[in-house]
């Protein structure tokens, strides 16, 4: 890294690389301005001075907003040898800061005293810049006049940064766990230090519980992932001759950081341009094919070459995926060497013409890569190719050279589950568990892809959730996917340090990582999400070696809900994540950390027309009758009354659905229930309760229809909800989240009561009073604080004093759970 700082510099002084210069790469650069204005009252609130915590990493603080947290000046990490493990914290102050600031991480100190440290190179603090974002999360062209906001992505080189007046700037810490460490726990210092006078402004702990479990090395895991690689915008960017020592200098820190994420696999391109207009830089051929004047072909592969052994040096060695044979545009750009130019030709896959120039080339390609030593590591791949297509470009491949290895990122084909060697279905499609078997046994890779608005959440745009990049890899995991694919690592746009949007897509999709080598937040949850999918790979292993069944079934149990495909960032995705590493480090679990439930995306289409006159319910602990004399705006409900239900009783629901011409009867419905109060609606923990109509049909039941409920004995005391939802028969079964095709959705509070206390409120059965800013309880209970976002603040177990003097300015809720499983929830306003 400090070469390629000082080539930059060089060329920048040089005055032959302008852009670099232009973009104020070197030593700093300015971020944008989004105009949003600060709270005066919140930030006057502040304490004066410098003001420095421990802060969640699964939340954007908006650079202008007064953090939502509970100041905290140590924490806790758990984390496997080998592992790249990450935190954040957070700098404020309402007032002026004097000085430019610097943030170091010290030595990791043996909390015991024994044994050597660990030095700190192993850890770094960098500071977190904000990158322009806005909420487009689709394909095509990115609409204009969307309200454009900071989000806090960029992770900074090791340079000080000034905090302006009424500013936050977050703090990455990253760790890289040694793999001879001794397990226990050591203890670091965070140091934020004044750069011009040499004085400590503040100091964090950090406390480094290293569990006796270690990763395999990232070119050993077995969890694959695949970023496509884009080293012509590094060219373009910074103004360098392509394939020159410089350009190979530059594209280093990025294919080093992207092979201790776990990459194998190289993306080599055959013919110009395999994506038509999605690129903002185009993609030159590697492979220089010629026809010569007698109608021969020639090839020339020296910049293939060049970028495979450049990959190789830097750990990126274990495929090569070879883009095109069915490019998107059907164009294959070569040198004529009659005309003396370059011509394109436009053919389709079953053309004469296809087979002449593929047979030869492919018959070429593979002779060299035997040559090379890598024919038995390279794929013909294609992107999202149709079925015909790809059964053309087999028949072409096989026929030129037989058992040559052909890789897909597109549709589910049967056809060719036996066919394609390299298989990455879209988000959201599967493999058979048959097929799945019959793939690994021929030796085969079967993975998943995101992109674009498939899914718009989880995924890995700059407005997603930053939980969501650790959540992909597990999601792959929990469907049996062997890894993960993204179409685009560093396919940069014009100013990509500090704006992420592009003329296509949501912004942030063409690209993970920034110039000069930074990383970024999404990117480095995503590599906490691709070791903790490993994590499954070995602990899955130890468990069934050691015979120790009940830690596997936990394993699996927690791993099971980041299967669902319906999780969006209002799911929970941090949950889901968090619990999962607390089961995977042998971590305290965390409390529940939703406190209120995610909203159902409803169709605009029909919403007039198609909702519920009322739901009345009998046999209960305390009935509802809902009733309503007109179609809601949104089309989702959540009813006033409150059903009150006892553990093992059965009650009966009562639907009667307006009536017109394009009523509920041409849906399907389906009914789920929260019985375990974790705030979520999970299908695979049994919490779907039936689902009625068929599909593509008239389903005239619908139009007065009676459900009988059975309370689970277990279900969990305290308040939740059933969630009734009805989508078009003519689409997908209906979803707890949507989105519904013209449907409607309806939420019925519900309290869970234990039968001997049926009269007996929450509010009476758990009293509770402040005494200035705690908060006291009468018996022991766990207390979850979360910000007005949903986000977790701070968690404390089995307390009855709990003090909130250290909470930031702003609105909280404070869950309080008690032994029996009961919840109260209470507003603090700071």
């Amino acid at each position: 890294m400090r070469k390629f700082q000082t080539l930059l510099f060089a060329a920048a002084v040089g005055g032959t690389l302008t852009v670099a210069a232009q973009h104020n790469t070197v030593g700093g650069y300015q971020e944008l301005n989004d105009g949003a204005m600060p709270d005066a009252a919140a930030w006057n609130a502040v304490p004066e001075g410098l003001q420095l915590s421990w802060a969640s990493k699964d939340v954007h603080y908006r650079r202008r907003e007064v953090p939502a947290l509970k100041l905290k000046t140590d924490t806790v990490v758990y984390a496997w040898r080998g592992e790249r493990a990450s935190m954040q914290a957070v700098l404020f102050s309402r007032g002026v800061v004097d000085d430019s600031l610097s943030v170091s991480l010290s030595a990791w100190r043996r909390a015991d005293g024994s044994g050597e440290a660990v030095p700190a190179t192993q850890g770094r603090a960098r500071f977190v810049n904000y990158v322009m974002s806005d909420d487009y999360q689709g394909c095509g062209y990115h609409p204009d006049g969307l309200p454009a906001y900071l989000v806090p992505d960029v992770i900074d080189l090791d340079l000080p940064r000034r905090v302006l007046p009424r500013e936050v700037r977050p703090v990455w810490v990253t760790l890289e766990v040694p793999r001879d460490a001794e397990p226990g726990e050591y203890v670091a210092d965070l140091d934020v230090t004044g750069r011009q006078s040499g004085e400590r402004l503040g100091r964090l702990a950090l406390r480094i519980r290293v569990v006796d479990r270690t990763l395999p090395e990232p070119g050993r895991q077995q969890f694959s992932i695949d970023f496509w690689q884009q080293p012509y915008a590094t060219a373009r960017y910074y103004g360098l001759e392509k394939w020159s020592p410089a350009h190979l200098d530059a594209l280093r820190p990025y294919l080093e950081l992207l092979a201790r994420a776990g990459q194998r696999v190289v993306s080599a391109i055959l013919f110009y341009e395999p994506w038509g207009e999605q690129s903002n830089d185009k993609f030159d051929a590697m492979v220089r094919t010629t026809k010569r004047a007698d109608g021969t072909w020639a090839y020339d592969y020296s910049v293939f070459d060049r970028w495979v052994e450049l990959c190789a040096e830097c750990g990126i060695d274990g495929q090569i995926n070879c883009y095109s044979m069915v490019p998107w545009d059907m164009t294959f750009r070569y040198y004529d060497e009659a005309l003396g130019r370059d011509v394109d030709l436009k053919t389709t896959t079953d053309s004469p013409e296809y087979k002449a120039l593929w047979t030869p080339f492919l018959q070429a390609f593979a002779a060299h890569l035997k040559e090379k030593g890598w024919y038995d590591k390279t794929c013909i791949a294609m992107d999202e190719r149709g079925l015909d297509q790809m059964l053309d470009a087999y028949d072409v491949v096989q026929a030129a050279v037989p058992g040559f290895r052909m890789s897909l990122a597109g549709n589910y084909h049967r056809e060719l589950v036996d066919k394609v060697y390299d298989y990455c279905l879209q988000y959201g499609q599967q493999f058979s568990a048959d097929e799945l078997e019959r793939r690994r046994k021929l030796g085969y890779i079967s993975t998943l892809y995101v992109c674009c608005n498939n899914p718009p959440s989880p995924n890995i745009f700059t407005n997603n959730r930053p939980s969501d990049g650790a959540f992909l890899p597990l999601h792959a995991k929990a469907n049996d996917f062997d890894g993960f694919l993204h179409w685009s690592y560093m396919n940069w746009n014009d100013d990509p340090v500090r704006d992420s949007r592009w003329r296509m897509f949501g912004p942030g999709d063409t690209y993970c990582v920034y110039p000069d080598g930074r990383s970024s937040v999404r990117f480095e949850r995503f590599i906490e999400g691709v070791e903790a999918a490993e994590k499954v790979n070995v602990l899955r292993q130890a468990y069934a070696a050691e015979g120790n069944d009940d830690a596997l079934r936990r394993l699996e149990t927690a791993l099971a809900p980041l299967a669902a495909t319906s999780v969006s960032d209002n799911y929970g995705t941090a949950e889901l994540v968090n619990y999962m590493q607390s089961v995977l480090n042998g971590a305290p679990s965390p409390l529940v950390t939703v406190e209120d439930y995610a909203p159902v995306s409803i169709s605009s289409d029909a919403v007039a027309l198609r909702w519920l006159r009322t739901l009345t319910t009998t046999g209960a602990a305390g009935d509802v009758h809902y009733s309503a004399a007109a179609a809601s705006g949104a089309g989702y409900v959540v009813a006033d009354d409150t059903l009150r239900v006892v553990p093992g009783s059965t009650f009966t629901l009562r639907l009667t659905p307006a009536r017109n011409d394009d009523d509920l009867r041409w849906c399907r419905m389906a009914l789920y229930a929260d019985w375990d109060g974790d705030r979520l609606f999970n299908p695979q923990a049994g919490e779907q309760l039936c689902a009625v109509g068929a599909a593509q049909s008239e389903n005239t039941q619908l139009l007065a229809q009676t459900v009988s409920v059975e309370v689970p004995r277990d279900a969990r005391l305290g308040t939740t909800r059933l969630r009734l939802c009805y989508a078009d028969s003519w689409g997908s079964l209906p979803d707890p989240y949507g989105p519904l095709l013209k449907g409607f959705a309806l939420d019925l509070p519900v309290e869970v009561v234990d039968a001997a206390s049926v009269g007996i409120t929450s509010a009476t059965a758990r009293p509770y009073r402040w005494d200035g800013a705690t908060l006291t309880v009468d018996s022991p209970v766990s207390v979850s604080a979360f910000a007005a976002d949903g986000s977790l603040v701070d968690r404390a177990d089995g307390v009855r004093r709990y003090a909130t003097d250290a909470f930031t300015p702003g609105q909280y809720v404070l869950v309080l759970t008690d032994a029996q499983g009961r919840r109260s929830a209470l507003k603090l306003r700071k």
